[in-house]
C-alpha cells in the first residue's frame, strides 16, 4: 500500500478523556467517558469502547483508573478545571491506548 502525503496516516494511538463530577453531598462520584466522535462510528473499536464506558459504574477513581489499565489504557495527564479562580475539585484524565 502507498500512502501520498495526502493520506491519513493510520491512527497509532486511541485517546479518551475521563471526568469526574462530584455529586452534591454525597460521597460517590461519576464518571463521563468521552470517546471522541471517531469512536461511535468505528466498529473495530466498539468492543473495547463499551467495556471502557463501563467504568461510568463505579464510584471512585482508584477503581477507575485500574480498571482502565486493565482493558490497555495509559494515564497521559491529569487535568483540574478552573472556575472563577478556583481549581474545581473534579479532575479530568487524558489516556490513550495503542490500537
Amino acid at each position: 500500500m502507498v500512502l501520498d502525503q495526502n493520506s491519513p496516516q493510520p491512527a497509532v494511538y486511541q485517546f479518551c478523556i475521563v471526568r469526574t463530577i462530584s455529586k452534591v453531598f454525597s460521597s460517590k462520584l461519576t464518571f463521563e467517558v468521552d470517546l471522541g466522535h471517531q469512536a461511535d462510528d468505528n466498529t473495530t473499536y466498539n468492543g473495547i469502547n463499551n467495556k471502557t464506558r463501563q467504568v461510568c459504574e463505579i464510584n471512585n477513581q482508584v477503581d477507575a483508573l485500574n480498571y482502565l489499565s486493565a482493558l490497555g489504557w495509559e494515564l497521559v495527564n491529569v487535568n483540574y478545571r478552573e472556575f472563577s479562580g478556583t481549581t474545581h475539585n473534579s479532575p479530568e484524565y487524558l489516556l490513550k491506548r495503542r490500537v
